[in-house]
């Protein structure tokens, strides 16, 4: 059944998504399906088309915002977001970071770098004499760019900016969004650098440690691990920022590790690359796979071998911003298969964001990981592996080796078509078209206030969880749903550690916390300590606590504003 979309769900697909005034939900399907269709031999392009659009009509598979924008126009990039290089330590090596980053942009693209090989501040110059601006310098001029293209009217440049926890300006950087006025167009994450430099500061941190802060080889500054983690986490914690990225990790699970390394990710998180890598995003959406409150598996796995499919094709038909970045995405075919509404699917099977939950999270992941794999093996069968495949060394990577006898079976058989497969997006807009909650995260509020920003300036929206309405008005007592501050921070974690065995690139997940945790010490202790065992098993982490940023696009309305604004006496009345 055609998907239908609400009042609020329609105004965000018509402002983002659709090509041309007064398009429809069908006819925008459509135009997808057609356009992905193109990367198929003359012969299937009716069957695969069709196949296509009977996912997105039915809201089974969400691609990105992206693809439903991009799609059907000339020229048209479809992919969300991008990595550059780790930035080569010179003036033709900033020049050519910020030339790429402004093309990039200027095609609706998201940018991740790595900071990291930015000599210190205050070093020497030794061919003019001068002393070096360093990576903060370099960073302040990404964001002014940032500003410029805000200021002559377009959208927000998605920026993400990393350094390595051992590098000499660690400190600094780690306090650099204290000013609100600095690096206030971008996300900063501090770097778990892989290989040694990650390795001596969890052992450092155990043993509570010196810690060196290094440059070319050469110990600049010595500093206290748990001093710099506490700082790390306070400054999460206070002002939402840095976020904690492990590339330790990543580079140790990365299946491509014989080719390339990761240095970074998109600003979001959700995707580990290497150099000029790309996102090609899609969600299955999981409340549409649930029948009188039982998962169906079976269609779960057909969709996801058609979702492949889409994914795939993208490679073939979006319209690249650089030549690097159309060669590199080409030999890894890494694309990024996801889920949203997790919590919706939760409640519809008859459990909660909760402990119990997890073991059916676990179940849906595994699955998920397993089909895909297959389905990308199949793929290969027909159109090739990915050109940089290389049997013996990809089925020898750490994720590879966890999976299940029979997969690895089929890789061997068949080859695979897609380096890396699998990721978990934040969904933000396009969770709100599908009328779920977003990624895996709990629904944030049964209601919420949302601030629109435009030219025209602020303007509110007052919003009902799609599922909480539904539910209300079959008598569901809607005060026993849990929200995003009633999980605490332990089970966001765990949910995310569980999510990640099952993911081969990375996962968008934020933790939010209330604003009482900012006068609570005791608590921002806790959370500390619980990071340092969770963060070994996890990618990336983000902390957002209510207020800690001025006014939130998003503000949580209580059950009772919900009450009042829909003339409601109790919690179990329809909405």
């Amino acid at each position: 059944m055609p998907h239908v979309l609400n009042d609020f769900a329609q105004s965000i697909f018509s402002d983002r998504y659709t090509l041309y005034p007064g398009e429809t939900w069908e006819e925008a399907c459509k135009r997808l399906a057609t356009h992905m269709a193109i990367a198929e031999r003359s012969e299937d392009i009716k069957q695969t088309k069709d196949d296509f659009y009977d996912i997105l009509v039915d809201n089974l598979f969400m691609p990105a915002g992206r693809i439903w924008a991009g799609a059907g126009r000339p020229r048209a990039n479809l992919l969300n977001c991008f990595v550059l290089p780790t930035t080569n330590d010179s003036r033709e090596g900033w020049g050519q970071a910020i030339k790429e980053t402004i093309i990039i942009a200027g095609m609706g693209g998201g940018v991740g770098i790595n900071c990291s090989a930015i000599r210190p501040h205050g070093d020497p110059i030794k061919g003019t004499g001068g002393k070096a601006g360093g990576p903060l310098a370099f960073m302040e001029i990404l964001n002014s760019m940032g500003q410029v293209i805000r200021a002559s009217g377009g959208r927000r440049m998605a920026l993400l900016l990393g350094m390595s926890l051992n590098h000499p300006n660690i400190e600094d950087f780690i306090k650099a969004k204290a000013d609100e006025n600095k690096l206030n167009n971008a996300n900063v994450s501090v770097i778990i650098p892989p290989n040694g430099g990650g390795l001596e500061f969890y052992k450092a941190l155990k043993k509570d440690k010196d810690y060196d802060l290094v440059w070319g080889d050469r110990t600049r500054k010595t500093v206290k691990a748990r001093e710099l983690w506490n700082m790390i986490v306070h400054n999460a914690i206070t002002m939402a920022e840095p976020g904690i990225l492990n590339l330790h990790h990543m580079n140790e699970m990365n299946n491509t590790y014989y080719h390339k390394p990761i240095v970074c990710t998109n600003p979001c998180g959700e995707q580990a690359l290497e150099a000029y890598g790309a996102c090609d995003l899609g969600s299955l959406v999981l409340p549409r796979f649930v029948e009188n409150g039982v998962f169906n598996y079976n269609k779960f796995a057909a969709i996801i071998k058609v979702a492949v499919r889409f994914l795939d094709n993208v490679i073939d038909v979006t319209n690249y911003p650089l030549p690097e970045i159309e060669q590199n995405v080409k030999q890894l075919r890494r694309i990024g298969l996801g889920i949203t509404g997790l919590h919706d699917c939760l409640l519809l099977m008859g459990h909660e964001y909760d402990d119990k939950g997890v073991e059916i999270i676990d179940s849906i992941m595994r699955f998920l990981r397993d089909e895909a794999y297959k389905a990308s093996c199949d793929l290969a069968m027909q159109k090739g592996v990915f050109p940089v495949y290389h049997h013996d060394k990809f089925i020898a990577s750490n994720f590879i080796k966890a999976l299940p006898p029979h997969i690895k079976g089929i890789i061997t058989q068949k080859g695979i078509r897609n380096s890396t497969l699998l990721t978990i997006a934040p969904t933000g807009t396009t969770s709100i078209v599908c009328g779920t909650s977003s990624g895996i995260e709990p629904i944030f509020s049964l209601g919420f206030k949302r601030i629109i920003r435009d030219d025209d300036g602020d303007q509110e929206r007052l919003v009902v969880h799609p599922l909480v309405e539904r539910l209300a008005s079959e008598s569901y007592d809607i005060k026993k749903i849990k929200t995003t501050y009633d999980v605490d921070v332990r089970l966001h974690l765990e949910i995310q550690k569980t999510c990640q065995k099952y993911v081969d690139s990375s996962i968008s997940k934020t933790i939010n916390l209330p604003a009482s945790i900012l006068k609570n010490k005791t608590e921002q202790n806790k959370i500390s300590n619980m990071l340092l065992d969770y963060i070994p098993h996890l990618k990336g982490v983000t902390l957002y606590t209510d207020s800690s940023r001025g006014n939130a696009p998003i503000q949580a309305l209580s059950i009772e504003d919900i009450m009042k604004m829909n003339g409601c006496k109790s919690g179990s009345c329809s909405i």
